[in-house]
């Protein structure tokens, strides 16, 4: 999935106040599954904040991102998301066997205001191309997704966010396993949408770009270990999150709480 609706405030999540995206006490399981994947998470991110969400595999980034686009209900605790929410998908999850073009794919983010049986509006079919330029496809707009490489794939499933629109972009790892070239425009991208008063909330391993973002959320093993600036966060936060130890497995500790 790489873009959603607007998501309504689930649990009590009124109290949480004017944030884009806020949670408390958030727990999130996956149907079927007897425990949660995701529990204990506390955070608020307001307008126009550029947020990191760090963590090893198997932390509860993409559980908590799919929770944030409505693909998966809260167990417990609170969330709210006020506006509409453009996702990115990591890439490997777009099948290349679709027989679409880039522009077909980019075009989809406009099928949410598309009356049904009805074609894509031309200024939308418009917008699909212009955001396939802002990412630098607009020479590949014609070319089959099967024949994009893995850089311009993620690219494309970000400019299909971005004809999607939304007061919160929120990406899956959209820099994993990409050239330096792709990175690079996707940054340029991000940082317009951050300019233009988007809020951000990103899954990254880049620990090198940290000083990129307002604010990073750290999760480890399906807890929050830490949410606050890069500089303040505490000393050995990071090598938890990456140590192995903390990788699977309940909360040990109690989560943090915002100041």
């Amino acid at each position: 999935m790489s873009s959603a609706g607007s998501t309504e405030a689930r649990g009590t999540a009124g109290s949480l106040g004017p944030a884009v995206v806020a949670a408390r006490d958030l727990a999130v399981a996956y149907p079927g599954e007897s425990g949660a994947a995701l529990m204990g998470v506390t955070f608020a991110i307001g307008a126009g904040e550029a947020v990191a969400l760090l963590g090893a595999n198997g932390s509860g980034k993409s559980t908590l991102l799919k929770a944030i686009t409505g693909e998966l209900p809260t167990h417990g605790g609170e969330l709210s998301v006020r506006g509409p929410v453009a996702a990115v998908a990591q890439q490997e999850q777009l099948r290349r066997d679709v027989p679409i073009t880039a522009v077909e794919l980019a075009t989809m983010g406009a099928y949410h205001r598309t009356p049904l049986l009805r074609r894509v509006a031309k200024a939308d079919r418009a917008l699909a191309r212009e955001a396939l330029g802002r990412v630098g496809l607009a020479d590949e707009a014609d070319k089959p997704v099967a024949e994009l490489s893995g850089g311009q794939r993620q690219r494309a499933l970000l400019a299909r966010a971005l004809v999607h629109g939304g007061s919160l972009l929120a990406l899956d790892e959209p820099l994993a396993a990409i050239d330096p070239g792709s990175a690079q425009r996707i940054h340029t991208v991000l940082e317009e949408e951050r300019a233009a008063g988007h809020t951000l909330l990103v899954a990254t391993h880049d620990l090198a770009e940290l000083h990129r973002w307002d604010r990073v959320l750290v999760l480890a093993g399906g807890c929050q270990l830490a949410f606050g600036p890069p500089s303040e966060l505490p000393p050995d936060v990071l090598d938890q999150a990456y140590d192995t130890a903390h990788r699977h497995g309940p909360c040990e500790h109690e989560p943090p709480r915002p100041a």
